[in-house]
């Protein structure tokens, strides 16, 4: 969704924690979308966007809040 803006504004950073955790969870199309995500970020979005969704994880998903600011 956030990645096509597709009923939220578009934000780059917020699809890419979205497919990590996607691709964490075994999702292969998730994987493939970070993927092409990553390549419209720069390396200082993907490192943030990456501590993102590790924190999302190490809270088993409960209170994750992303907030994705470039």
């Amino acid at each position: 969704m956030y990645g096509n803006g597709e009923g939220v504004l578009p934000d780059i950073g917020k699809a890419y924690v979205w497919f990590d955790l996607a691709a964490y969870n075994g999702y292969e199309r998730g994987a493939e979308a970070k993927n092409i995500a990553g390549k419209q970020m720069t390396n200082e979005q993907i490192r943030k966007a990456q501590y993102l969704s590790e924190a999302c994880i190490a809270k088993d998903y409960k209170g994750c809040y992303i907030e994705v600011i470039f």
